[in-house]
Formats: structure tokens, C-alpha cells, sequence
């Protein structure tokens, strides 16, 4: 990770590990980590989970309208992930008419815009395309 990113994010486990808490009650995964499951309604009753960074768009819309520091039109989409979690996030590294319902993405930390000139980062899904994974295997071999 770049350590031009602030100590505030570098330091954030939920952010740059992607952690959210597993309900002991119900086993639903909370993502941000929450005090009461937004399953089942348990209270206090979670455990740490590090979250799968793949899975699937779930639904999509493409927002045309968005808050200053950032670029419109933008997808966003509900991703559910491979191990059952549920996140919200803009997709990056596509154009908007090229998301899909059920399209394969992994979340990566990005520049999510700027407000009163400080830079706030989070995670954007990027679909996963064969081609892509295939040059990066074969540039680690």
C-alpha cells in the first residue's frame, strides 16, 4: 500500500482490510461493522471477518448526478460478495454502459473524491476480466 495514503486511512482495518463483523446469531456478515445485525437484529453478538474482495453485481444503477469531486456519469452498484456479504460502491475501470447485472468484480481502494480539499479513499469495484487476470499471471511467472 502507498504510503502517500493518510495515517488515518493506512491505519484503518476496516477500510484497507476490508473487515466487517460476522453475526454470531444469524451468521450474516455486516459490512461496516455495526452494533446491532441488520439480519436478524442481534446486539453486541459479532465477530471480526475479513471479507472476500470478489463477488457479483447484485443490481446497479448509473448516477448522473453525484456530489462535486466526482466525475458523472458514474455505475454504482450492490455487490454481493463471495462469502455473502452485501457493499455499496461506485465501479471503476469500466464505462457505464458496460455493467452488468451478475458481472464478476473485485473491490480495490481508490480515490472516491474530494471535499474541502481532502482527499477521501474507499473501495470502487473493477470487474474482473479473463484478460486482464490472465496478463497478470503470466507477468508473475
Amino acid at each position: 500500500m502507498s504510503s502517500a495514503l493518510p495515517e488515518f486511512w493506512r491505519l484503518s482495518e476496516e477500510l484497507l482490510e476490508l473487515v466487517g463483523g460476522k453475526c454470531k446469531n444469524c451468521g450474516k456478515i455486516n459490512y461496516p461493522q455495526r452494533k446491532i445485525c441488520a439480519s436478524c437484529g442481534a446486539q453486541g453478538n459479532f465477530e471480526k471477518v475479513k471479507i472476500s474482495r470478489r463477488g457479483k453485481v447484485h443490481t446497479y444503477v448509473v448516477a448522473h448526478a453525484l456530489p462535486s469531486g466526482v466525475e458523472a456519469p458514474t455505475p454504482i452498484a450492490v455487490v454481493d460478495t463471495d462469502d455473502g456479504a452485501r457493499l455499496v460502491g461506485f465501479v471503476t475501470e469500466c464505462e457505464p454502459d458496460e455493467s452488468k447485472w451478475e458481472m464478476p468484480v473485485e473491490a480495490v481502494l481508490r480515490k472516491v473524491g474530494e471535499q474541502d480539499g481532502r482527499v477521501n479513499y474507499g473501495f470502487k469495484f473493477r470487474p474482473i476480466r479473463l484478460n486482464r487476470d490472465a496478463e497478470k499471471q503470466r507477468s508473475e511467472v
